[in-house]
């Protein structure tokens, strides 16, 4: 028997979304951030036409990933 027990404390809605919502922004931001690095490194002919695309894709993935990581510290500094 341990002798320090598991502490459940319960969250609130709003917090148990934020939590949702953090690491939602976080994978998916990463995922569309890979997406569009790779789409930035076809062939030259092709690359043309699929650079702002790939540009625009980087963009959202990093400020996605960077909303999620600001969602870690405003949770951490809730009550």
């Amino acid at each position: 028997m341990p002798m320090i027990k598991d502490i459940k404390i319960p969250a609130t809605k709003l917090q148990s979304r934020i939590q949702i919502a953090t690491w939602v922004l976080i994978y998916a931001g990463l995922l569309i951030l890979i997406t569009g690095f790779t789409l930035g490194q076809m062939t030259p002919a092709t690359a043309q036409a699929g650079w702002r695309t790939a540009d625009t894709l980087m963009l959202f993935g990093s400020l996605a990933t960077a909303a999620g990581a600001l969602l870690i510290y405003i949770r951490s500094r809730m009550p």
